[in-house]
Parts: C-alpha cells; sequence; structure tokens
C-alpha cells in the first residue's frame, strides 16, 4: 500500500523543511551508530489514496532491509550489520502519524451492527 525507509545514519532532520507529517532529511552528513545508541528517527511513510472499511486492519512492518529486490535500485553493499531494535513505550515515545481527508471520512455512512 504504502511505503518508507531511511537509513538511521541518514536521520538528520532539516528543520526548516520538516512539517509533522513530513519529515525532510538533509542527507548533509552521515552520523553513525555505535551498538548501545538509541535515537530518534522520523521515517515518511509516502501518501495513498486508499480506502479503508469498517474492521478492516492496518499492518505496520518494520524490516532492517530493502522490502523488495530491485535490480537496478538495489543497494549493491549492504552496511546493515548485527540486531536491530526498535524502542517504544514509556521513555521513548512512539507514534504512526496518519492523515485523514475530512470530506470524504465525513462522506462516509456509519457502519451497521
Amino acid at each position: 500500500m504504502a511505503k518508507g525507509w531511511l537509513r538511521t545514519s541518514h536521520r538528520e532532520l532539516d528543520t526548516a523543511r520538516s512539517t509533522p507529517l513530513r519529515p525532510w532529511h538533509s542527507h548533509a552528513h552521515i552520523q553513525k551508530l555505535r551498538p548501545a545508541d538509541v535515537v530518534p528517527v522520523e521515517i515518511e511513510i509516502w501518501p495513498s489514496a486508499t480506502f479503508f472499511e469498517a474492521g478492516a486492519a492496518l499492518q505496520l512492518t518494520i524490516q532492517g532491509r530493502d522490502a523488495a529486490r530491485y535490480p537496478a535500485f538495489g543497494h549493491r553493499e549492504l552496511v546493515n550489520r548485527g540486531l536491530h531494535t526498535i524502542f517504544t513505550g514509556g521513555a521513548y515515545d512512539s507514534c504512526l502519524a496518519i492523515p485523514l481527508n475530512k470530506s470524504e471520512v465525513a462522506a462516509v455512512p456509519p457502519a451497521r451492527k
């Protein structure tokens, strides 16, 4: 449905161009991580015009590699090594921002019980 990706070493934001729903990464500096580092990372998931019916499920998949193999566009040199850990909850506030088209939401009839 929609994808987003970012190497954590390229997490530096351009604060002048970023918005709450669209982080803008400068890619000006490589910020490498050490094994014990815990850093915030903002990843844009590309917009999608998807209609979800009542009761539908939304699944978020997080991977430490490309989700598909694209011979012409794939990374030729793999730099990911070791265990990837995602910290959530408590001291590590995490969220998935999902914007809604309010005009479309208003037009959807309520679900029948």
